[in-house]
């Protein structure tokens, strides 16, 4: 079930809306039963990425399919970001201790092997409501809406999220919740990437699609994110390439992921300076 982007300010009102902090992490829906699983927007399995994670889940009595984000204990989202492209168990075993990561789960969908996505947001969340909190897993519960504008004002959290406690669990992008950011940021379909002249550097922009024309965005990338993206970037179908000031442009056969853009300019006007905050390539 994804998020409607709200206008800030513009919050739902009444008794039937309960307001939680807009996590920054990655989407995951886990499996907790005989054995566990992770799996991110896209369909990647997370599961070995996250192994302290995972330790804890079994700590769990409770037979559930939770829904959630992977966020970082302490620190940037990248700290844990970089992660999800290791593959050696070494190296990611060293990236827990670390930079580990903290399961905030905010649904259940299922129970005991049923599914309960009819149910109403508040009897879903009552499922949540023996589970013990550990170091890596915590139960977000919801807030009154003046002290979350008061903690994204402080630049605690990045944002907003309502939700209707009547509403099921649905497999799109729903009015029931809606997520509220005050910096205008947009998620934008990446469908390509300008290849870079310089060898240690694997692309040197990302080629994005914002109201039907095309941008291109690279500051904000990490070394980490470079790498990660470009994994994904090879393994996908390119049907055109164009030259452009030397350098080649691949427009993918369908986009690989999103990015999340701040613009220094107003979004009506011509596109200034966008800066990339955060790569989400599981979608």
């Amino acid at each position: 079930m994804l998020c409607e982007r709200g206008t800030w300010g513009q919050f739902p009102q009444g008794s039937n809306w309960i307001y939680e902090p807009k996590l920054d992490g990655i989407r995951i829906l886990a499996n907790k039963g005989d054995t566990i699983k992770m799996i991110g927007r896209s369909g990647e399995d997370y599961t070995t990425k996250f192994p302290e994670v995972v330790e804890d889940l079994r700590k769990i009595a409770l037979r559930f399919i939770p829904d959630g984000e992977l966020c970082p204990v302490s620190g940037d989202f990248r700290s844990i970001a970089g992660r999800v492209h290791l593959k050696d168990s070494f190296k990611i075993s060293l990236n827990a201790k670390a930079n580990p990561a903290v399961y905030c789960i905010f649904d259940n969908i299922g129970t005991d092997g049923q599914l309960i996505t009819s149910l109403p947001l508040h009897k879903r969340k009552r499922t949540l409501e023996a589970i013990e909190e550990t170091e890596h897993i915590k139960i977000v519960r919801p807030q009154p809406l003046d002290v979350l504008i008061k903690l994204v004002e402080e630049q605690k959290i990045e944002g907003i999220v309502a939700k209707r406690i009547d509403s099921p669990y649905e497999l799109r992008r729903s009015p029931n919740w809606i997520k509220f950011r005050p910096a205008e940021s947009f998620d934008l379909p990446i469908i390509g990437y300008e290849e870079s002249d310089k060898p240690d550097r694997p692309f040197r922009s990302l080629i994005l699609i914002w109201k039907g024309r095309e941008l291109q965005a690279s500051s904000g990338l990490t070394k980490d994110d470079l790498h990660y993206a470009f994994e994904k970037f090879s393994a996908a179908k390119i049907v055109k390439t164009t030259k452009e000031a030397g350098r080649n442009k691949n427009h993918f056969e369908s986009p690989v992921g999103e990015a999340e853009i701040m613009f220094t300019s107003t979004p009506n006007l011509p596109v200034r300076f966008p800066r990339v905050i955060k790569l989400k390539l599981d979608r």
